[in-house]
């Protein structure tokens, strides 16, 4: 994840590029604001992903609003740079969580606490309190079967693949 506090049309996800579609690998909010997405959840635990410009009556400008504005039900990001180590340990839960069905505030709630728990005396809040939901957190996702109910595939939850968590960032598609 790139971050440009000085100008917030700046900040980017860096993906791989591909070379074949001509694809430069980065993803910059008008890209972002283009897409038109169905997603029940956007997953930007990259650092800073909640930071952005003050714009006035619009509010702030940041990669998490842009998913928003593009479509994404809900955004999960981070106030501030987050420890690698907690979170990915966050990340886990907050997955593991909503594979449960849990609503999405409860799964990060849970995650949090879990990693309060689990590392103890070094679980300072600095490295792992950042995690913010925007937009409507109330619900769980929403299974397979719940989307096609004429399906005869085992009832899960989309999570994402563990590359995802480690490369920052996922999106649920509806």
């Amino acid at each position: 994840m790139s971050h440009t506090k000085d100008d917030p049309e700046l900040a980017a996800l860096v993906f791989l590029q591909d070379k074949v579609s001509g694809e430069d690998g980065i993803l910059e909010v008008p890209e972002i604001l283009r897409m038109h997405l169905r997603s029940d959840l956007v997953v930007l635990s990259a650092c800073e992903t909640a930071v952005g410009e003050l714009q006035g009556e619009e509010g702030v400008a940041n990669l998490s609003r842009s998913f928003l504005l593009a479509g994404a039900e809900s955004v999960t990001s981070t106030l501030w740079s987050v420890d690698d180590a907690f979170s990915a340990t966050l990340m886990k839960h907050f997955y593991l969580s909503l594979a449960e069905g849990v609503s999405k505030a409860s799964a990060l709630e849970t995650a949090q606490r879990y990693v309060l728990t689990h590392f103890e005396g070094t679980a300072v809040p600095w490295y792992w309190a950042g995690y913010v939901i925007e937009g409507d957190s109330s619900g769980p996702l929403p299974t397979f079967e719940a989307r096609n109910p004429h399906s005869a595939q085992e009832k899960r939850v989309h999570t994402p693949p563990a590359s995802a968590a480690a490369n920052g960032g996922y999106v649920s598609a509806r």
